[in-house]
């Protein structure tokens, strides 16, 4: 099997957007359109031009791990908080990133309302969060192999 990558072609709309209506099981999200200064959707295709899947990667940061002194007072900590997630995005955004991503346990439901407050919504419902890390420093160019043999 022989599958080849591309990047979208506005031709790919119609049916990635069908695709994204015809999922049943979550809404997928797409804020920032396939794409952007931002992200990149790449497309793989069979050997015969037929469309396999698209995948959107967008510049974000997540915010993870919260470690605080559970003797602090909850006003301070609160106020700490605030400072840190605005230094933290401040600085992801002027690095290219569009997003921020905060993984909250469901039973922390006064970090859920502190976040809404802050401008976040809840979002991936029903998802698992993975992380993958990438490395550091970026890359910033690398030829990678427009076919791939697949096993």
């Amino acid at each position: 099997m022989r599958l080849f990558w591309r990047p979208f072609e506005e031709s790919d709309r119609e049916q990635l957007e069908q695709w994204r209506r015809d999922y049943a099981p979550a809404s997928l999200e797409l804020p920032h359109d396939y794409t952007g200064p931002s992200n990149e959707t790449v497309v793989v295709t069979a050997e015969d031009g037929r469309m396999i899947l698209s995948l959107t990667g967008t510049n974000i940061v997540g915010l993870d791990p919260l470690l605080r002194d559970p003797n602090a007072d909850p006003h301070e900590v609160s106020k700490a908080l605030e400072m840190a997630e605005a230094i933290l995005t401040f600085l992801a955004a002027k690095s290219g990133a569009v997003d921020a991503f905060i993984a909250v346990p469901d039973t922390l439901t006064d970090y859920h309302k502190f976040l809404a407050k802050r401008g976040y919504e809840q979002t991936a419902q029903h998802c698992v969060i993975f992380r993958k890390a990438i490395g550091r420093p970026p890359v910033t160019h690398v030829d990678l192999p427009k076919e791939v043999e697949a096993t």
